[in-house]
């Protein structure tokens, strides 16, 4: 007995009326007889004739399906690499994090202190000791001098970390002798018009902790009564100066007294304000360009971790 031929399922590309399918419309499938002998064998070299017995049921040819459009299957890193060009953003690690605030400590810092700086040194420019003030040589005395022993607990040992900045690390009860001088114009000597000029005062530790000022020796002030001194005066008078305020915001003189009469150089003060100035905007300098390098170290690690 004949084996009945098998049928084998197969696009036809037309409908049951004999149109085309319509695009997107899944083909419409018949049967159709195909000879057996033009049928491969699973497993066998195409093209190569199948050996049948009788009886046997002869295996069926699967028809090859259209490719589908199906998206290649990118890898999930490739994705990542690709997306807003660059990449993904860097990993949130504590190490890139940390950069952020350290940049801003540093560059917010030195933009302040070149400010500041820039404001104390506009304010030391403007002082012109040799114009605001009059040399009057050897022309003044000392009239008086005023002792004050003062024992009182202060930092004798100071150290600093991390948390804290400078802190103090151990205290002692220390003797201080306080002067306070004043002077006077000698040729107003014995005159109703005799001015006391205020000088500045001054602070000398004795030597020993925890000794009583009665029990240690004092140290001598620098000047004495009826000592000859250099003085200087405003030229155009106190107002025509430039002074520090009470609150330290705009640089000048300091006066003692309101004369502004001076026992010590002005020109040393001038100076003293300008290198003041001057450091300031070096550190201001420095902390802005650590926070530069900080910027560009964050840039480096931000590419870097856009081309793993």
């Amino acid at each position: 007995m004949q084996p009945i031929p098998q049928s084998t399922i197969i696009p036809t590309g037309e409908n049951q009326y004999g149109a085309p399918p319509a695009y997107g419309a899944p083909p419409v499938y018949s049967t159709q007889a195909m000879p057996m002998q033009q049928q491969p064998v699973y497993g066998q070299p195409y093209g190569q004739p199948q050996a049948t017995s009788a009886g046997a049921m002869p295996m069926m040819q699967l028809q090859p399906v259209a490719a589908m459009n199906v998206a290649p299957n990118v890898p999930h890193k490739h994705k990542a690499q690709t997306r807003n060009g660059c990449g993904p953003a860097p990993p949130p690690t504590p190490i890139l994090f940390c950069f952020i605030p350290i940049f801003c400590a540093f560059l917010g810092g030195g933009i302040a202190l070149s400010v500041h700086g820039s404001n104390k040194l506009a304010d030391a420019e403007s002082m012109d000791p040799e114009k605001d003030f009059t040399y009057l040589g050897y022309a003044c005395e000392i009239s008086n001098v005023d002792h004050i022993a003062e024992y009182a607990e202060q930092c004798v040992e100071w150290s600093y970390s991390e948390h804290q900045g400078d802190y103090c690390e151990r205290e002692a009860f220390i003797c201080t002798d306080n002067y306070e001088v004043s002077f006077v114009e000698k040729a107003m000597k014995g005159s109703s018009e005799l001015i006391v000029y205020t000088g500045p005062s001054s602070k000398m530790d004795r030597d020993g902790e925890n000794v009583k000022c009665e029990h240690s020796s004092q140290i001598p002030s620098d000047y004495t009564v009826d000592q000859t001194i250099e003085c200087w005066k405003p030229t155009h008078g106190a107002d025509t100066i430039p002074k520090t305020d009470a609150h330290g915001e705009t640089v000048g003189y300091t006066c003692f007294n309101p004369q502004c009469w001076k026992m010590e150089d002005p020109s040393d003060e001038a100076d003293a304000h300008l290198e003041n100035a001057i450091g300031l905007i070096g550190v201001g300098a420095i902390l802005s360009i650590f926070g530069g390098i900080i910027a560009m170290c964050w840039c480096c690690c931000v590419q870097k971790a856009c081309n793993q």
